[in-house]
């Protein structure tokens, strides 16, 4: 798109800026988290139990500020056509597939033979939109709408997770962090994901693993979060492995027994169906659970030298603009490490490292044997980015949470409360003011791509390069 193309000087701007509100941003923090290692009485505990108009008007703002462009882009909803674009094409010639003739006899003789979508086209979604094609609905309409409904309903589940553990105001910060994210790769997440390259699994599994991972930290949403990871193993199943995978880390970092039993679970429940659904397709029928062949760098993911690009250019978080969400995650993690003793510090910042340090692993386990190499496919390195906006909202909530209330504990009382109202108030409108407008934008310049886009369609060839008989054959 134009608006992202920026010119050589302002990216410099953009890595000065980001080293500079990085560093002020460390510096402040350790300041302040070391004078109040002086006062040694407990911080305040969050009232997560009270301020129930704040927590429904912080609710209402993530629905309307977070999930607002998504639906802007939804077919009827917001106002436009279904538009056919990326990997939307073929989810919507699968679909049409099944609802025309694969669901009246329970599968489509075109894909593996009987076994009727295959692991790149995993069940949930596509049934879905063939659901959605059988009642009558038009088939790209079926899968835009899916996909930009997956999309907006993200953010205000990350809240909903956040919310038994943080106050309202942080849990609005982490989840506007987790909306507001302006990735240069799609697979990262935000709104690209779906409307840059229709990734339907992917947006409709992200929220899945939100919950998921929610019913893991707080155990009230345990059953909830069981049957998330079931479903989430039916939608995107390398996404899936990737949640539990980093999961793993945060919970053995925790080092709660309580949270690993939990874990173990929802884990387990996920693992048994995957295998169940999935194992034979891949043990007889030699279906790649990664990539096909000839995808490339997707197989690899990321050189490691992306992490120095990341943190010190911004790249990852803010693509071209001002790097206020990378300095806000920078200062969140030195917040949370300083704060290591307890353990949801821990296990945030585990599992937030250990995505970045999957993320870039791919060309190392490729020379590791085949060990590596089953390892890689099972392990997608791509696959643990879409994870990464979630841990980082999440690290940002929990920073504002613990280091706010160790910062007030060695405040005068008659200053306490406007400090942890103001903390988090700054960071919203430093968000406000560099990510609204980006967003804005975004919706302006993606609702006249997608109303420029050729409405055909999906015949035997679509415009995606999918055809029918070649995919058959790959997958005889």
């Amino acid at each position: 798109m134009g608006y992202r193309n920026v010119s050589a000087r302002a990216a410099y701007l953009c890595v000065r800026c980001s080293v500079l509100v990085g560093v002020i941003s460390i510096i402040v923090l350790c300041v302040a988290l070391w004078t109040s290692r002086r006062d040694r009485s407990e911080p305040h505990a969050p009232t997560t139990s009270v301020g129930h108009l704040e927590a429904h008007l912080a609710l209402a703002a993530v629905c309307v500020l977070a999930a607002g462009p998504a639906l802007a882009l939804a077919p009827w909803i917001g106002g436009i056509e279904p538009a056919a674009f990326g990997d939307d094409v073929t989810h919507a010639r699968v679909a049409q597939d099944l609802a025309m003739g694969g669901l009246l006899r329970g599968w489509s003789d075109s894909y593996l033979g009987g076994f009727p979508i295959a692991v790149h086209y995993p069940p949930l979604g596509t049934l879905a939109a063939a659901a959605l094609i059988a009642l009558g609905a038009p088939a790209m309409g079926s899968v835009h709408l899916l996909g930009a409904l997956g999309t907006a309903i993200a953010p205000p589940l990350c809240f909903v997770a956040l919310r038994p553990h943080v106050r309202a105001l942080h849990a609005l910060t982490g989840a506007l962090f987790v909306a507001w994210l302006a990735p240069p790769n799609a697979f990262v997440g935000g709104l690209d994901a779906f409307f840059g390259l229709g990734l339907l699994s992917q947006a409709l599994a992200v929220p899945l693993c939100v919950l998921a991972a929610s019913g893991v930290a707080h155990a009230p949403h345990l059953r909830a979060g069981c049957l998330a990871a079931l479903l989430a193993v039916l939608t995107h199943p390398q996404l899936c492995a990737a949640m539990l995978v980093l999961g793993a880390v945060a919970v053995a970092a925790s080092g709660s027994e309580a949270a690993a039993l939990r874990y173990a679970r929802t884990a387990g429940a996920a693992v048994i169906l995957g295998v169940a659904v999935y194992g034979p397709g891949v043990a007889t029928l030699q279906i790649p659970f990664g990539w096909p062949p000839g995808f490339g760098w997707r197989h690899l993911g990321f050189e490691p030298g992306s992490l120095f690009e990341w943190a010190i250019g911004g790249v990852l978080l803010d693509r071209g603009r001002l790097p206020v969400c990378t300095a806000l995650l920078t200062a969140a993690l030195v917040t949370l490490t300083l704060l290591g003793r307890d353990a949801r510090a821990r296990a945030v910042v585990a599992g937030l490292l250990s995505c970045a340090a999957i993320s870039v692993s791919g060309r190392w386990l490729s020379t590791t044997g085949p060990g590596g190499a089953l390892l890689l496919e099972i392990l997608q390195p791509l696959r643990s980015l879409a994870c990464m906006p979630f841990a980082a909202g999440a690290a940002v909530a929990l920073a504002l949470e613990l280091g706010a209330a160790r910062i007030a504990a060695v405040l005068e009382p008659r200053w306490r409360s406007a400090f942890l109202w103001s903390l988090p108030s700054a960071c919203l409108l430093l968000l406000l003011a560099v990510a609204l407008p980006d967003r804005a934008l975004y919706v302006a310049v993606t609702r006249d791509e997608l109303a420029a886009r050729t409405h055909a369609p999906c015949g035997p060839q679509t415009p995606g390069g999918y055809d029918r008989e070649t995919a058959h054959a790959w997958m005889r």
